[in-house]
């Protein structure tokens, strides 16, 4: 078996495999047949959402079985799809593109997007964000959800979105907020994955983000509103749209 997936990665391009998957993806979706659930990024009904997570116990609900978006990508649209961002010929730049809200920005004529990723084949444009290759003041919104925890360098991205965002132009955030820790946990000595799997829970976590997470933007010049989807939404849309875990959206402008 391993030896069969060596050769499928030696025979088939990354871009390919990527796409086979969400295809094998999308057949299973069949499976789910029902309308207790609703996504709204592909607007499909499903039976259920499907369960998912890195760790031995799984989110449930969370995982919509025909475009692949997780509760934090249906939320972010949510917000998206009912502001004015997404008009006025306004220049976005998403890091590490969400498909579903990739593919739905690419067909949106009102709008100038860049997707970017150190991953070339998983976006528009290759991109370090702790080293942007583009001038300052270049976009209007900048979207980037569950990267900075990853970044060594968090706050070097952070003033590197600040400084690429135009006058007013707006940030939004997603991360996962531990609220054990009043401050953020990290450790910086933390150099390989089985340390901070140790310490995070998980290999490619830099840190844990706690409830100082707003100061520590406001701190490097933002101006910061945080939205709670559970404020904004009655129980039974949270449940219909699978938004039990997505977490809040930290909506940052310049």
């Amino acid at each position: 078996m391993i030896l069969i997936k060596k050769i499928y990665k030696k025979i088939l391009p990354e871009k390919l495999r990527i796409n086979i998957r969400f295809l094998i993806k999308k057949i299973n979706s069949v499976s789910y047949r029902g309308n207790q659930v609703k996504c709204n990024c592909c607007n499909k009904e499903f039976r259920e959402f499907g369960s998912y997570g890195d760790r031995e116990v799984k989110r449930v609900n969370a995982v919509c079985p025909w475009c692949s978006s997780l509760e934090r990508t249906r939320v972010l649209w949510w917000y998206l799809s009912g502001s004015n961002l997404l008009n006025n010929q306004n220049k976005i730049l998403h890091i590490a593109p969400e498909r579903a809200i990739e593919k739905k920005l690419q067909k949106n004529n009102s709008i100038e997007y860049l997707s970017a990723d150190l991953n070339p084949n998983l976006a528009m444009v290759k991109m370090d964000i702790t080293n942007i290759q583009y001038n300052d003041d270049s976009f209007d919104l900048i979207l980037c959800s569950h990267v900075i925890s990853v970044v060594k360098q968090d706050k070097k991205a952070l003033t590197e979105f600040l400084r690429v965002l135009k006058k007013d132009g707006v940030l939004i955030l997603q991360e996962h907020i531990y609220t054990q820790y009043k401050e953020t946990f990290e450790v910086f000595s933390a150099d390989s994955d089985a340390e901070r799997y140790k310490l995070y829970g998980a290999p490619y976590l830099q840190r844990c983000y706690g409830h100082d997470f707003e100061n520590r933007l406001k701190d490097l010049g933002f101006k910061v509103k945080v939205i709670n989807p559970a404020e904004n939404l009655s129980p039974s849309e949270i449940h219909k749209f699978g938004f039990q875990n997505s977490g809040l959206l930290f909506i940052c402008n310049k």
